[in-house]
């Protein structure tokens, strides 16, 4: 499969890149595009476009405060550190720690930060970070605080800031830590919002609901990676970043009972890389390949290596089958899957997503799932009046 990264490049004016949400969230803008058609819509709208009994699968990672920053008395400068993944435990643990953790971080201005401790008082809050040595792109970072009876969660609520994407070109405000935070929002450890939930009310839940469409939850906790440009003219090359994810036995039944009667609607490119990795485990389960726990998904080129054989439903009674071997109540892992064009989507029916940068690998992944029709749905998005990326509009892709 010849690609090169131009084949997803787009000209995205400045100004068409939303810093605020609208308000209400379910004002914003709808793109629905089906059978080659694109409608224009309001997101309350969302219920009205759906068959009743779809089956709407949504991520419910919750995003933590993680940016931090820190004021070097004999300088000027800003030290920023991003924390992206505890060291030695798991994020549920890391948020209970008291005293001091140690993460995996980025830090924005390092070179400022040449050696020893940098210390930062907030309200009651006195945090210190000490930079313990270089992991390639990322740096472990030792932190240590006052009170040491607070929990490194409540530490981070009183501290942190929330994480923003790079192309929202502001400090994040108070108002921030709502507005970006899904209403599903529910378990801690994304550095990112899965952004197409954020559109979400309980006025678009309550009409769902009314009309018989079931929500069921995913967790993809999305890191720093999703921002992650492709650097590379061959976007096969690009190296994709491991995600960790959680399906409950309850959620995997409800896809088993759904596939091939009622459709089912992946709200968000990280519920959707959830759905396709069950789907390829699925098939490795199927095949009796040995499968390296907790790496649900390791190749990250996997669905070009092999071809869909099975189906959807075959898959998850696979996964089913898994659980009930082992007497697990859900799954639990890691996956790079890496979703290209040309890649055959074999769980959902449709996605709903907002609009992604020029060549990103989220861009590759609408690709696979409409072709090469993304490019009439984006010229028709800018030339009326979408707002674009993480606080911008919606889209309803139906699958081509």
């Amino acid at each position: 499969m010849a690609l090169a990264l131009s084949d997803f490049d787009y000209t995205l004016p400045e100004e068409r890149i939303a810093l605020y949400p609208i308000e209400p969230k379910d004002h914003a803008k709808l793109l629905v595009y089906k059978n080659g058609t694109i409608l224009d819509k309001i997101f309350y709208d969302l219920p009205d476009e759906l068959p009743e009994s779809s089956l709407l699968v949504v991520n419910d990672t919750k995003v933590i405060p993680a940016r931090l920053w820190f004021s070097k008395p004999d300088s000027p400068s800003t030290i920023e550190i991003l924390c992206l993944t505890p060291i030695g435990m798991d994020i549920q643990k890391a948020m209970e720690t008291t005293a001091s953790a140690t993460w995996e971080c980025m830090i924005g201005n390092k070179k400022r930060w040449k050696s020893g401790l940098i210390t930062q008082k907030y309200q009651e809050i006195t945090l210190t970070a000490d930079c313990i040595k270089s992991l390639g792109n990322t740096f472990e970072v030792h932190f240590t605080w006052q009170p040491a009876d607070y929990t490194f969660a409540q530490v981070l609520e009183i501290v942190g800031n929330m994480p923003l994407p790079p192309y929202i070109n502001r400090k994040a405000d108070e108002k921030d830590k709502k507005n970006y935070q899904t209403i599903f929002a529910n378990e801690i450890g994304a550095v990112a919002a899965p952004t197409a939930g954020l559109h979400f009310t309980p006025r678009v839940i309550d009409s769902l609901n009314h009309k018989g469409i079931d929500i069921q939850r995913v967790t993809l906790h999305v890191g720093a990676g999703t921002f992650m440009p492709v650097k590379t003219n061959n976007p096969l090359e690009h190296s994709m970043h491991y995600e960790k994810i959680s399906v409950s036995r309850v959620t995997l039944h409800r896809l088993y009972q759904n596939v091939g009667s009622h459709p089912i609607v992946a709200v968000g490119t990280t519920t959707l890389r959830t759905l396709e990795s069950l789907y390829w485990f699925g098939v490795r389960l199927i095949k009796q390949e040995h499968i390296h726990l907790p790496y649900l998904i390791q190749k990250q080129d996997i669905s070009i290596i092999y071809k869909p054989e099975y189906t959807f439903k075959q898959s998850i009674e696979a996964v089913l089958e898994w659980l009930d071997v082992h007497h697990y109540q859900q799954i639990e892992g890691y996956t790079n899957l890496y979703i290209l064009p040309h890649t055959p989507i074999q769980s959902v029916d449709a996605l709903i997503t907002n609009f992604h940068q020029p060549k990103s690998t989220l861009l590759m992944l609408v690709s696979a799932l409409v072709g090469q029709k993304w490019r009439e749905i984006y010229a028709h998005a800018l030339q009326n009046g979408y707002r674009f990326l993480s606080y911008g509009d919606a889209n309803l892709y139906w699958k081509t």
